[in-house]
């Protein structure tokens, strides 16, 4: 009986891995083009905020375009952010994770998970528009692919425990 219990108990957690895998891989190809003011000269940097350095001396407007939607996202003036979370072990893959051409990709990305309604709580999009605005600013594809791989599995795991995304 408990083993009998235990192989349905492992089958259905191996559906359930199986079927977001496919979602994932779906959703992987899909295109999501990203429009947004230029970040570069409205960003400051707060050195006495250890936490969130980064912020917006002025609000910006992002479009993002899906094959079926278009989202506004309107980050405010004042908005901070820790910029680009990289562990210490990937800088040599990675860089630094204060590369200025990661911040626009970071600080959008930072409020889109502050703000998931922006989005319709879609967890997958909201990595597609990192990567995107990485592409955009001119981050290697396969680099680009690597850090969207990373930080969509991040999310995927502490949506597992926090249910905030679709």
């Amino acid at each position: 009986r408990c083993s009998t219990y235990f192989f349905n108990t492992l089958t259905n957690f191996q559906m359930r891995i199986n079927k977001k895998l496919k979602n994932f891989l779906k959703n992987f190809r899909k295109t999501t083009e990203v429009n947004y003011t230029d970040i570069s000269s409205i960003t400051g940097y707060n050195y006495r905020n250890r936490k969130e350095p980064y912020y917006l001396m002025q609000h910006i407007i992002v479009i993002v375009r899906t094959e079926t939607q278009t989202y506004y996202i309107k980050p405010d003036k004042g908005f901070t952010s820790d910029g680009c979370t990289i562990p210490r072990f990937l800088w040599n893959l990675l860089g630094c994770p204060h590369t200025p051409e990661y911040l626009p990709a970071s600080l959008i990305h930072d409020y889109v998970l502050n703000h998931p309604e922006t989005v319709n709580y879609n967890r997958n999009l909201s990595s597609r528009i990192f990567k995107q605005v990485l592409l955009n600013e001119g981050i290697n594809k396969i680099k680009a692919e690597i850090m969207y791989l990373a930080v969509d599995i991040v999310q995927w795991l502490k949506n597992f425990r926090t249910r905030k995304w679709k």
